[in-house]
């Protein structure tokens, strides 16, 4: 029996002037009915017009766990699963390449320590790379999935529109001043 299973993970995550912001993240070890109550939460805060997309696992399985929630869970949602098409490492090269450069910030909230500390240890063996693996999906599909769009990445999203937008003027006032490759530079130097 796994003793540290997998999390469950969704990011709502917005583009704008060649930043990537983390807007949202909801983690847990729920169960199958409780996963399916806060995806289903998370949708309708969101939007029906916010896209959710779902990794699609290998295999019959995964096939009728997309079909269960197409069907019941997200239904009169923009909903599909999504066949990852490369390892994690290689989906997420394009998110580690803009952190570093400084181009990933993170709206505060109390899920910023869990982002960071499963960050910095992306790749070392028997590590989670659960949130990784949400945010790579949703930058590829933001960039690939349905049309990338600077103006408006999240197509109407309320809490994107309120962090992205009403608060152009104060958005570092909002986000974490901190990018992640500063922090692991603050960490080094400690």
């Amino acid at each position: 029996e796994n003793t540290d299973p997998d999390f469950t993970v969704g990011v709502l995550l917005g583009h704008k002037e060649g930043v990537w912001y983390i807007l949202d993240v909801r983690r847990d070890r729920w169960s199958a009915h409780q996963n399916e109550k806060v995806i289903r939460q998370t949708a309708i805060v969101d939007g029906a017009d916010v896209p959710v997309r779902m990794e699609e696992e290998p295999g019959a399985s995964g096939k009728s766990l997309i079909d269960v929630y197409a069907r019941r869970v997200l239904q009169g949602f923009a909903f599909r699963g999504c066949k990852p098409g490369a390892d994690i490492v290689t989906r997420a090269m394009p998110l580690m390449a803009a952190a570093e450069r400084g181009c990933v910030k993170l709206v505060k909230g109390n899920w910023n320590a869990d982002f960071l500390d499963e960050f910095e240890s992306f790749g070392q063996k028997g590590v989670h790379d659960d949130i990784v693996s949400a945010t790579a999906g949703a930058m590829a599909e933001i960039r690939d999935g349905f049309g990338f769009r600077e103006a408006d990445p999240l197509r109407g999203d309320r809490r994107a529109q309120n962090a992205l937008g009403r608060y152009d003027d104060e958005i570092e006032r909002i986000l974490m001043q901190m990018t992640l490759n500063d922090r692991l530079k603050a960490e080094e130097l400690m």
